[in-house]
């Protein structure tokens, strides 16, 4: 990994077929926030190898910088479908089904949302439809994963 800067991390990758590699990102100590060229070596690291392949770029950010400040509306019916309109901070989709809303802290990504417009005031809005929720008793927790509910 590269960043603009060339500073450099090394992360691990493994070989899962032909024709794909698996990644795995270097620890957080090793890197900042920011955008990286992902970079293959085929010889354990002495012959990178970024011209045979086309420029792959990959995101670090940093979860503290993810913030949610506020629900419109404020409330539904457990029966779910609720289109509930969440204003906050660090919104980004960084790919097909990663940005979601996670319901009372379920580690899934329970709803796939929809980034919105930001509102007037620079704040960043999403869209999720919540789901029926089968133990409810007053509020439940809803959060916002950039990365499937990981």
């Amino acid at each position: 990994f590269v960043n603009a800067n060339g500073a450099e991390a090394v992360g691990t990758a493994a070989i899962v077929s032909a024709v794909e590699v698996e990644c795995k990102a270097p620890p957080a100590t090793d890197i900042t926030v920011g955008l990286y060229e992902v970079r293959l070596s085929l010889n354990g690291g002495f012959d990178i190898e970024p011209n045979r392949f086309a420029p792959v770029l990959f995101e670090f950010y940093d979860i503290a910088d993810v913030d949610v400040y506020r629900l419109e509306p404020p409330g539904g019916p457990v029966s779910g479908g609720t289109a509930v309109t969440v204003f906050g901070s660090g919104f980004k989709v960084y790919g097909p089904e990663q940005l979601c809303c996670v319901i009372d802290n379920s580690g899934l990504c329970d709803v796939v949302a929809v980034l919105l417009v930001d509102a007037d005031d620079g704040t960043n809005r999403l869209r999720c439809n919540l789901p029926e929720v089968i133990e409810a008793e007053g509020a439940v927790l809803v959060e916002v994963s950039l990365n499937g509910g990981s």
